[in-house]
């Protein structure tokens, strides 16, 4: 997945190097740590990360969205 995105950039010439940040999402395989690219558009001067892009992850997600499901599901079988 990296070097797809790293080859895009490359080939582009689109997106500029800004950061690098590390992230923790939780999944349901666990807490998974990963660093991630800030990029800045060079045209439109719009900053992103492009592996969340390419991952579906949102903005300020901590939980992925089948987990989030799950929990749901689990609240409501749940009774007090």
């Amino acid at each position: 997945m990296i070097k797809i995105i790293i080859q895009t950039i490359i080939e582009n010439q689109e997106y500029e190097t800004k950061d690098l940040r590390k992230r923790t999402i939780i999944t349901d395989y666990g807490n998974i740590e990963y660093y991630r690219r800030y990029y800045s558009n060079k045209q439109n001067k719009e900053y992103v990360y492009l592996t969340d892009e390419k991952m579906g992850i949102e903005k300020n997600e901590k939980i992925m969205k089948d987990v989030q499901s799950k929990i749901i599901e689990f609240a409501h079988d749940i009774s007090y």
